[in-house]
């Protein structure tokens, strides 16, 4: 059996210049996948729209899949920040833990909501590999993060089944807001309180 090849990683510009020309391509990218969609990219179009020629752009991504996964890399990455934002300071008893869970919710959906190119991002997830596990890792990471904010509510003992819990939780939320993005916009509402109200009266379970 033949090793896989491992995946061309995308080149990280140190200069300030090459990094502004990879932010344009990437915005220029946005830009179109509102137009037409990632499908329908183009790397002749992209980067056209960057100002650049697309010999230049491959010095950074070796295809359009590449430009997509840097993309995805950057809104797991905002959403790990607004997280880490919004859990600064650790909630003292469980109706804040409760309510924090509610306003990352909220927050997830706005964002979600309020931009087109996030929902196609979320998309391509399901269909392509890489970003499935970058998605994975990301997952994992933000599970830490509520589990560390807030097992010192809960006895040592429920800690591994609240690992598992809160990955869970993390897992699901997306695909529930996707939902609600879908729906009827006067159901949408409604599908987030009910992820809340799951969220919550199963998070309720861990105190006996």
């Amino acid at each position: 059996m033949t090793e896989a090849k491992p995946q061309q990683e995308i080149r990280i510009p140190r200069q300030q210049r090459s990094r502004e020309r990879v932010e344009a391509i990437l915005e220029a990218a946005r830009v179109l996948i509102v137009k037409k969609g990632s499908a329908g990219l183009k790397i002749q179009e992209i980067a056209q729209l960057a100002g650049v020629t697309p010999g230049s752009m491959y010095q950074y991504f070796p295809n359009k899949a590449a430009i997509l996964h840097a993309l995805a890399e950057q809104y797991l990455e905002q959403f790990h920040l607004l997280m880490r934002t919004s859990l600064s300071k650790k909630p003292e008893n469980l109706q804040e833990c409760i309510d924090s869970l509610n306003l990352l919710l909220d927050q997830f959906y706005k964002v979600n909501r309020q931009d087109p190119v996030l929902r196609d991002i979320w998309l391509s997830i399901s269909v392509d590999k890489t970003m499935r596990d970058m998605d994975i890792r990301s997952t994992q990471r933000n599970a830490t993060l509520l589990f560390e904010t807030f097992k010192h509510l809960f006895s040592e003992e429920h800690w591994p089944g609240l690992q598992r819990y809160f990955l869970l939780v993390v897992h699901i939320t997306p695909p529930a807001i996707r939902l609600a993005l879908t729906a009827d916009p006067a159901d949408a509402p409604e599908y987030i309180e009910t992820t809340k109200r799951m969220i919550s009266t199963s998070l309720l379970g861990w105190i006996k």
